[in-house]
């Protein structure tokens, strides 16, 4: 949507621009001489260039899984039973939600790049899962996961529209996590 507005103020830009070279004489007063329009062509690329880069700087600027940011407390320490088995994965999670008995964790690397998904069954702890994707740069589906006898689950970014995967039958349980049917073997 973004790159859609800049695109449309781009275009203005340059109609702008050719509509100043038919005109004759506020450019005289503002720069105090003639400029020629190439010369006008010239800026109005380097301001189109540099509102470019400004829009483009905020588009890339995923702010990440805001619920994750917020400070740790003693609820959000993972059962001791959960581990990574790769050290370079996020590990500082947080309590997002519990439904039906679930626990639902979920952790992000410093950058943002990075986020995991954990659930944890309380009543069948042998069961919990635990899953990570990487290459996040924006509001999307990160990663799904499920475990036999367990609902399927699956984290998003924040901000992330989730009507279509509700539409599906994905139930809502937090704004960053989604549980869809019970895996059977």
């Amino acid at each position: 949507m973004q790159l859609l507005a800049l695109t449309t103020l781009m275009s203005r830009a340059v109609r702008r621009c050719v509509q100043v070279r038919s005109r004759v004489g506020w450019h005289d007063k503002l720069f105090g001489g003639t400029l020629r329009y190439r010369e006008m062509k010239s800026a109005a690329a380097a301001v189109a260039l540099l509102l470019l880069a400004g829009l483009l700087a905020g588009c890339s600027g995923y702010s990440g899984i805001t619920t994750v940011q917020r400070p740790a407390e003693a609820k959000d320490a993972l059962p001791a039973g959960i581990r990574s088995e790769k050290p370079d994965l996020p590990s500082d999670f947080r309590l997002l939600a519990e439904d039906n008995r679930v626990k639902y964790f979920a952790a992000e690397s410093p950058e943002r790049t990075t986020a995991c998904i954990a659930a944890y069954p309380v009543d069948k702890p042998d069961q919990w899962m635990l899953a990570c994707s990487d290459g996040i740069t924006g509001e999307r589906e990160i990663v799904t996961t499920s475990h036999m006898g367990q609902p399927t689950v699956k984290l998003v970014t924040t901000g992330f529209d989730t009507k279509a995967l509700e539409s599906e039958g994905w139930r809502k349980v937090h704004a960053n996590v989604l549980v869809g049917a019970v895996a059977n073997p």
